[in-house]
Parts: structure tokens; C-alpha cells; sequence
């Protein structure tokens, strides 16, 4: 015997799927017309499979955009956050009535549609392929490969093959040569997006990663830097300064032993490396190894013998392990200038 207080539910669920039937049958039918190029009969379709679904597409999407807008940690506080995912089915119509558009030469429209079926589904490769044509066609060259590139990293062979026609990699020179400027002035987070577009357009560039690996360095934020700088290794394995980017920001996380790893790397490629011999030395202090780091300042000397600062360091690290030969070396950078150890070459006897 059914509850009468269950009844309500049972009708919703029942209208609510006898319109899911309407809905997808309006699409179907929708595709059919779109095929045979009859695009108002099309139009008409998926706009009607839009009003079956409009209070709950509209409902989706409020609810979508006050959870864009929470931060990071607010998002993680948020139950049944699945509910916001990507909802291919709620923008299918909105990317065919675009196609429609497009075809009766009704753009602007299609722009609409194009930008809603996105929202709805960040992840449909179809809609940023079609406003990328449109872009593309009124000279918004910038915006345009950067929809293609989209698509393109979606798996949209059409996009590919327009992305490359249009020369788009091209555009990340001059997004490149503007976040460097930004970086010079220490404009950081505006430097970021412009990084951000760089790789867009050219993902396939190591020292594009290595360059927004140093922005992220420079604003502290390491294991971002690090995830740049691991990209651009795994681009060009064998470039030992990446290395050393690297492990200067393992470093910088006291994260000495990985640190050690990549600058050893980096000095098998380039005996004469002085750079990753330094941050070798700081990291071998950071474990302990007053000893190594000792040798390592050997080196610089050995590559650079008028640096006071390496003689200056290695004096430290002696005087760590009570060397006595450490007063040499103050006195020795205090030779060549450096005024760090001025103080220590003094107290010599």
C-alpha cells in the first residue's frame, strides 16, 4: 500500500522523467534536422529541450556560480560538491541551437550559446572549437587560439589542425615578453597570468615552464615552482639549469636531500656548474655535512679563484668542523673584497 505522504515524490519522479524522455527526444530529433541542414526545425528542437529543462538548468547554474566564487578551502567544506560537476547533458542543446546560429548567420546568438554550454561543461571540446571560428573570423586572434588550444587539448583533431593553420604559438611570444616585464617589476600575480597564457598557447616549451617556475619561486610559493620545473625536466631531461632551478626551490623548502639529488645531476652535466656547486654546499650545511660542502666550496674556487664569497663560505664551514686553516680563508675573501669577512679575518691570530 503506498503512503499518501509518498505520492507527491511519486509524481515529481514521474514528471521529472517523462521530461528527461521529452528532452532527450527533442535533441535526437534536433540531430536529425541538423544533419539534413534544416537548421530552424533544428533551432526549434533544442530550444524546446531547454524550456523542458530551463528551472533546472537555471537552478544548476546559480548553484554553480556561488561555488566558483568560495575559495579553496571553502570548496572542501562543501557537501555533495559532485552535484557542480561538469553537465554534458544540460549543454548539448545549447551547443547545437549555437551550430544552428552559426548557420543562419546569427553569430552573436551563437556566441551565447557557445559561452553557456562551456559554463555547463568546461570539458566539451565542441564549444570552444566553434567560438574559436567565430573569434577567429572577426580577429581576435589571441582569444581565438587560446578557445583552440582548448579544444585541442580536449582531443579535437579540427581544432588542431586550425590551431596550427593560424600559427598560434607564435602568440605566446609576445604574452611571454609581457610577464617577463611584469616579473622584472615584481608584478607577480600579474606576471602569473600572463605565464598562464604562455603556456596555453605552448605547452610544449620547457623554458616556458622554467620561466613561470621562477615567478612562482620568487612569490615563495616553492612546490609550485617545483611542479614547473619538473615539467620543464621532463621536457628536456638533459638541460642541467632546470636542474638547478629545481634544486633551488628544494632547497628553499628545506628539502635538502632532494636538493642534493638534482644539483649532483646538474654538476655530472657540467663539471664547471659554480651555480649548482653553491646551492649543493648550502644544502649539504642543511644536513650537516660541513665536510661536503667544504669540497664544494673547493670548487667554486677551483672555477672562479678571485670569489670571495666562496672562500668567505668555505671559512664558515671549516670553522664548523674547528679547521684551523678557516683563518686562511677569511682572510683570503677579505683580500678580494668581501666584507662578511672582514670581521672574521680580524679575529685571526
Amino acid at each position: 500500500m503506498i503512503r499518501l505522504s509518498t505520492l507527491p515524490l511519486l509524481l515529481l519522479f514521474s514528471f521529472s522523467f517523462g521530461l528527461a524522455q521529452d528532452f532527450n527526444a527533442l535533441i535526437k530529433s534536433g540531430q536529425v534536422k541538423l544533419d539534413q541542414k534544416n537548421y530552424q526545425g533544428a533551432m526549434s528542437d533544442f530550444s524546446a529541450a531547454i524550456k523542458t529543462k530551463e528551472a533546472e538548468i537555471s537552478d544548476y547554474a546559480s548553484k554553480k556560480k556561488a561555488y566558483e566564487k568560495l575559495s579553496d578551502y571553502e570548496k572542501a567544506l562543501v557537501e555533495n560538491a559532485q552535484l557542480f560537476e561538469p553537465r554534458n547533458d544540460y549543454a548539448q542543446p545549447y551547443f547545437f541551437r549555437g551550430l544552428c546560429q552559426v548557420a543562419l548567420g546569427k553569430t552573436a546568438e551563437a556566441l551565447k550559446d557557445f559561452d553557456y554550454a562551456i559554463f555547463l561543461d568546461p570539458k566539451y571540446a565542441g564549444p570552444y572549437y566553434e567560438r574559436g571560428k567565430i573569434r577567429s573570423a572577426k580577429g581576435e586572434k589571441d582569444a581565438a587560439c587560446l578557445d583552440l588550444r582548448t579544444a585541442t587539448d580536449l582531443g579535437n583533431a579540427a581544432a588542431k589542425e586550425l590551431f596550427e593553420e593560424q600559427f598560434c604559438w607564435n602568440n605566446s611570444f609576445n604574452y611571454l615578453k609581457e610577464a617577463n616585464t611584469k616579473m622584472a617589476l615584481k608584478q607577480f600575480d600579474a606576471a602569473i597570468t600572463d605565464y598562464n597564457l604562455v603556456i596555453k598557447l605552448n605547452p610544449d616549451s620547457a623554458s616556458n615552464f622554467a620561466a613561470r617556475g621562477k615567478c612562482y619561486h620568487a612569490m615563495g610559493k616553492f612546490q609550485d615552482a617545483i611542479t614547473d620545473f619538473s615539467r620543464a625536466i621532463q621536457i628536456d631531461p638533459n638541460n642541467a639549469n632546470y636542474l638547478l632551478l629545481r634544486g633551488i626551490s628544494y632547497y628553499s623548502s628545506e628539502k635538502h636531500k632532494l636538493a642534493f639529488g638534482d644539483l649532483s645531476k646538474a654538476i655530472s652535466m657540467d663539471a664547471n656548474f659554480s651555480d649548482a656547486y653553491l646551492y649543493r654546499a648550502y644544502s649539504c650545511e642543511g644536513m650537516g655535512n660541513f665536510k661536503s660542502a667544504i669540497y664544494d666550496y673547493g670548487q667554486i674556487i677551483r672555477i672562479k679563484p678571485e670569489d670571495g664569497f666562496a672562500y668567505y663560505r668555505r671559512g664558515l664551514a671549516k670553522q664548523e668542523l674547528k679547521d684551523k686553516t678557516a683563518c686562511s680563508d677569511f682572510k683570503k675573501a677579505a683580500n678580494l673584497g668581501n666584507e662578511e669577512a672582514e670581521d672574521y679575518a680580524t679575529g685571526c691570530k
